[in-house]
């Protein structure tokens, strides 16, 4: 975890030195402008840098919100940092309640069992034998559903919230994103895609008719699902849950 951390540590300086850049170009960035070149005078060998922009901002506003990236992923893996200890403390006490399990002796085990409860290591089972349902994976009102196809694991939502939690919270920019043309409907996504290339034609076609499958256009006989990378799915601000824009799409054509 210590070398995660400061790995983070190491990742943020990447948003500091995009903002620093953009925010001293700010005047080329023209609003709607997805990306820029610009040249990277933290590079010895004079290369450039590629930043990722809002299409809704302007280069002033995109410096500021690398800056707040660049504070928010600083302060993270400063408290991941923090946490160290603590953690270190727990495997060590760990380690010690799982000795003491191996040797003692059988009139011992039911003490050391609330013991290990107290701990944290049977919170699971206490609840169901109390009657009690596991904790929900996803927050209140948020449903998705997971499938598997082969080695790939599709994930889709059921309703609104379940498409904006989806989209905008677990999946990855190299996941596949899809969702049916112009109908509502599930947003569909595939984990760890990375390039298409790796994708097997039949995992793109199933998770093309789930998306068919659970949108409004399911009773049509064929159809058109557009896919991209999630990367290319932005969510305008002030919109509603589950409401998305996207680019580089491609179009696949399925029977629900």
């Amino acid at each position: 975890e210590a070398n995660a951390a400061l790995d983070g540590l190491d990742q943020t300086e990447a948003l500091r030195i995009t903002g620093e850049i953009l925010a001293a170009h700010a005047g080329k960035v023209e609003r709607g402008a997805e990306s820029i070149t610009l040249p990277n005078w933290y590079d010895p060998e004079g290369g450039t840098l590629v930043a990722t922009l809002d299409p809704e901002m302007d280069g002033r506003e995109n410096a500021e919100r690398y800056f707040r990236r660049y504070r928010r992923a600083t302060a993270a893996a400063e408290a991941a940092l923090d946490r160290i200890p603590t953690l270190e403390e727990r495997a060590r006490s760990l380690q010690a309640l799982r000795t003491r399990v191996t040797e003692a002796p059988a009139e011992e085990l039911t003490a050391l069992r609330e013991e290990l409860r107290s701990a944290g290591i049977f919170r699971e089972q206490a609840a169901q034998a109390g009657g009690k349902s596991p904790l929900p994976e996803f927050p209140p009102g948020v449903r998705i559903k997971r499938v598997t196809v082969g080695d790939w694991e599709l994930l889709y939502g059921e309703n609104a919230t379940g498409n904006d939690h989806l989209t905008t919270r677990l999946a990855r920019p190299g996941d596949l994103w899809l969702h049916a043309r112009a109908v509502t409907g599930s947003h569909v996504v595939v984990r760890g895609v990375s390039t298409l290339e790796r994708l097997p034609a039949e995992v793109l076609r199933e998770a093309a008719r789930i998306a068919a499958a659970h949108s409004s256009g399911r009773h049509a006989s064929v159809v058109a699902v557009d896919y991209t990378f999630r990367r290319y799915v932005r969510k305008p601000r002030r919109s509603a849950p589950g409401a998305v824009v996207y680019t580089h799409e491609k179009t696949i054509h399925v029977s629900p």
